[in-house]
């Protein structure tokens, strides 16, 4: 019920709207989650690039409306970076947990009970996290910066997913 309410709400936004907050059933988590924006050319721990920072407002303009109410991060910058304009907005502090810690990021979204979450994360860990959260998403590839996953979360029942695009696109 709570799948077919929210692809209900979200066909039934125009393409420009923002994600609309929507009441789930109590005990129902909700858990949005991104790969970080795009990077500037480097290896190591390095910033989002100009494309990324119009990604990144253009995640924080999606979401602006939406219940989100905690975001998490990996400790690398462009995740943070991705993440910063929706929490400036939404005046929360992201909670920053090691990127190699998937556990501590399940525990930390479990722990929730109920409610909206953003995680800003890598290529790598999103579809991981999806997985031990309960439910499945192709691997992201490289160049692919603009997936969003729904991932509600029942108190009982199966977790359902939905992928989103949002930002310019991606090359496919």
């Amino acid at each position: 019920m709570t799948r077919n309410l929210l692809l209900l709400a979200i066909c039934l936004l125009p393409t420009t709207s923002h994600v609309a907050a929507l009441q789930p059933p109590n005990g129902t988590t909700t858990v949005i989650l991104v790969r970080h924006a795009e990077r500037v050319q480097g290896e190591g721990d390095v910033a989002i690039s100009d494309r990324g920072r119009e990604r990144a407002n253009a995640l924080a303009r999606l979401l602006v409306d939406a219940d989100v109410h905690a975001i998490i991060t990996s400790q690398l910058l462009r995740t943070q970076q991705t993440a910063d304009p929706i929490a400036k907005l939404k005046a929360i502090k992201p909670v920053v947990l090691p990127a190699d810690n998937l556990d501590a990021v399940v525990e930390r979204i479990r722990s929730m009970k109920s409610g909206t979450v953003l995680v800003v994360h890598h290529s790598n860990t999103v579809p991981a996290l999806v997985e031990k959260l309960g439910g499945k998403t192709p691997p992201i590839q490289d160049d692919e910066f603009d997936r969003l996953i729904l991932l509600t979360i029942p108190s009982t029942g199966s977790p359902s997913v939905v992928t989103l695009r949002y930002g310019g696109s991606s090359p496919m």
